[in-house]
This record gives structure tokens, C-alpha cells and sequence, in this order.
């Protein structure tokens, strides 16, 4: 299935993961993208814990990876939306980059795999 390109927040560019304010975002902590339908969720996962990631919770329902500083992405399988969740102690002027960054390192981790399942 095709999925259609949205315009990143951070570039101002059309990105296919579309990073965007999630719908409950407060103070620019969380935000949210779309994973391809090719991208292989369990290489995908392996390739976010490689990018420094820790898988907290490897429950069927949500995937959350974490990271020391505080930051998180949570996968929502059935989906296939990515939250990426900044951390707390991000200065308010500079979250907005940091999401973009997170999202950067999904793109690649997502791009890393493919179509591997």
C-alpha cells in the first residue's frame, strides 16, 4: 500500500515519515510520524536498540524503546504510528529540533531495514 508523503515539521520538506505534533502534544514533548508498510517492525526495533535504544517493553500491543537521556520512541504495531517522546530536561526552545533528530535516526533505522520482516 502506497502511503502519501506529508510535510515535516522540522525541514518544511515532504518527508514520507511526516514527523508532526501528536494530537496530545503539551510543551512540544510529544510527537509522532508513520512507519512504511515495507519496513519490517522486529529489524526495525534492532536497529533503533543499535542506535543507541533500549527496548522497555516488548509487550504485543506497544513497543517502547528508551534512551539515558530521557528520550523514547513507542511503536504502536498494529499501526505502524511511531511516537517519539523528548525528554523532560530538553530546554523548550530546543525540543522541537530534537524531535527532528529522533525522527532522523527512525528514517535511517527505517531505511536500514527495508522490506526485512
Amino acid at each position: 500500500m502506497h502511503q502519501p508523503r506529508r510535510r515535516d515539521v522540522r525541514s518544511g520538506r515532504d518527508s514520507l515519515l511526516g514527523l508532526r505534533r501528536d494530537h496530545g502534544c503539551v510543551r512540544d514533548l510529544m510527537w509522532r510520524c508513520d512507519l512504511p508498510d515495507e519496513t519490517g517492525l522486529d529489524a526495525f526495533v534492532r536497529a533503533l536498540e543499535h542506535a543507541g535504544f533500549r527496548l522497555d517493553d516488548p509487550g504485543p500491543l506497544l513497543r517502547i524503546l528508551r534512551r539515558p537521556d530521557g528520550d523514547a520512541i513507542v511503536i504502536v504495531p498494529r499501526t505502524r504510528r511511531v511516537q517519539v517522546r523528548v525528554g523532560f530536561a530538553v530546554p523548550m526552545a530546543e525540543r522541537a529540533h530534537r524531535a527532528g533528530e529522533i525522527a532522523a535516526v527512525i528514517a535511517r533505522a527505517a531505511g536500514e531495514v527495508g522490506n526485512t520482516a
